[in-house]
C-alpha cells in the first residue's frame, strides 16, 4: 500500500480545508507534529477523510424516523419550526449534509407536532416543505428509496394544505426522484400539471411567479431527459421569459431564482437533450459567483456544476475538466452524480493536472 508523506497530507489539508488533525497530523503553533513517525498510512487518511461524508448511523437514524418519528425537542411554534427549516436549508446550501441529516428527524417531528397543534393550511405546507428538503437531501446522497418516500409524503401534505405553491414545490422535488428512477416522462407530466396549477393563481404575487419559474425549469429538464427536446426548449424559453419579469428576487422553497440559475438549467437542458454544442454556447458568460443557491466554500459556490463542466469540456479536451469539478470532500464524496463524473475524468485522463488530487479525495469517500 502506497504511503502518503507529510507534505502531501499538508497540501491536501490546505487545498480542501480539512483540519490537519483529521489526517493524522497534530498542530502546535506553526509546526505539524506527526502522530506516527515520518509519514501516515494511507488507510489512516482514508478513515479520517471518510468522516467527512454522512455516517451510516446518522442515515439510519433518519430512516428510523421515517418509520416512527421521535418526540420533538424544544418549543414547537410556527416561528420555531420556520427557524429550524431555514437553518436546515442553510446547511443544504453549504453542502453540510452530515449535520443536515442529523437534524432532519427532529425537524420532521417538530413540523408534524405543529400540524397537530394547528391543523391548518399553513402548518400542512410547512410539513410539506420539510419533506421537500429531506427529499432533495436524500436524493443528493443517493438514498433513492428513502427520497421517494419523503417525496410522496411531501405531495400528500401539500395536497392537504390546498396550496398551489406547496404542491408545485413538492412536485418539483418528486420529479427529481422520478428522473433518477428512469421515469422522466412521469416527472414531466407532474411538473406540467404543477405549472397549470400555479398559473391558475393568476400570478399576482412575486412568490407565485418565482415558483412558476422554478417549476418551468424542472419541467424543461424532465422533458429533455425524456427525449422531448422540442418541448424542453419551449419550457426553458418560458422560464427565461418568466425570470425577466421577477424583478427583485424572492426566496421561495429555499431558493432564490435568478437569470443565471435559469441559464444554468438551460445548459443542462441542452446537454440532457444531446446537444453539447448548444450547451457550450449557452454556458458562455456564466460565472460561479452568480450561482448563489449553493454557498458552500470550496464547493459549488466556487466551481461550476457537473453539467456546466461537461458542456465546457469537449471530448478532446475533457481532461481539463478535472480541475473544474467541485473539490470539497463532502460535495465530491456525498453526491453520486459528481462522484461519477470525477471518477470518469480520472479514469480517462489520469495524468492531467489535478487528476491525482481528485483521485485521492474520491477514494477517500468510496
Amino acid at each position: 500500500m502506497r504511503r502518503l508523506d507529510i507534505d502531501e497530507l499538508r497540501a491536501i489539508a490546505s487545498r480542501y480545508g480539512i483540519t490537519p488533525s483529521r489526517l493524522g497530523l497534530a498542530t502546535v503553533g506553526e509546526q505539524h507534529i506527526e502522530r506516527s513517525g515520518e509519514d501516515v498510512q494511507r488507510r489512516q487518511f482514508l478513515t479520517a477523510a471518510a468522516g467527512l461524508v454522512v455516517p451510516h448511523t446518522v442515515l439510519a437514524r433518519l430512516d428510523d424516523a421515517l418509520v416512527a418519528l421521535p418526540a420533538a425537542q424544544g418549543p414547537v411554534t410556527p416561528a420555531t419550526v420556520t427557524a429550524r427549516l431555514a437553518a436546515s436549508q442553510l446547511l443544504f446550501d453549504q453542502a453540510q449534509y452530515a449535520a443536515l441529516v442529523a437534524g432532519l428527524p427532529d425537524l420532521l417531528a417538530a413540523a408534524h407536532e405543529l400540524a397537530d397543534l394547528h391543523p391548518d393550511s399553513t402548518a400542512e405546507a410547512m410539513v410539506a416543505a420539510c419533506y421537500d428538503l429531506a427529499t432533495h437531501t436524500l436524493d443528493k446522497l443517493g438514498q433513492h428509496q428513502a427520497s421517494r418516500l419523503t417525496a410522496d409524503r411531501a405531495m400528500n401534505h401539500a395536497r392537504s394544505a390546498d396550496s398551489p405553491l406547496a404542491l408545485a414545490l413538492s412536485a418539483r422535488a418528486l420529479s427529481v426522484v422520478l428522473r433518477h428512477e428512469g421515469r422522466s416522462h412521469l416527472a414531466q407530466r407532474i411538473t406540467l400539471d404543477a405549472i397549470t396549477t400555479v398559473q391558475d393563481t393568476g400570478l399576482t404575487t412575486p412568490a407565485q411567479r418565482t415558483v412558476l419559474t422554478q417549476t418551468l425549469c424542472a419541467a424543461a429538464y424532465s422533458a429533455a431527459t425524456s427525449g422531448d427536446k422540442a418541448h424542453a426548449v419551449d419550457l426553458i424559453g418560458a422560464a427565461e421569459h418568466a425570470v425577466r419579469g421577477l424583478g427583485r428576487p424572492v426566496v421561495v422553497g429555499g431558493n432564490v431564482v435568478t437569470a443565471a440559475q435559469v441559464q444554468l438549467y438551460k445548459v443542462g437542458v441542452h446537454w440532457a437533450a444531446g446537444d453539447s454544442g448548444r450547451a457550450l454556447d449557452t454556458a458562455r458568460g456564466l460565472r460561479p459567483e452568480q450561482l448563489r443557491h449553493r454557498r458552500a466554500p470550496r464547493t459549488v459556490a466556487h466551481r461550476p456544476g457537473p453539467c456546466l463542466v461537461a458542456a465546457r469540456s469537449p471530448r478532446a479536451d475533457r481532461g481539463r475538466a478535472a480541475g473544474r469539478l467541485p473539490r470539497g470532500p463532502t460535495e465530491l464524496t456525498s453526491r453520486p452524480a459528481i462522484r461519477r463524473i470525477g471518477s470518469d475524468l480520472v479514469h480517462r485522463h489520469p495524468h492531467t493536472a489535478g487528476a491525482r488530487e481528485l483521485s485521492v479525495v474520491l477514494r477517500a469517500g468510496a
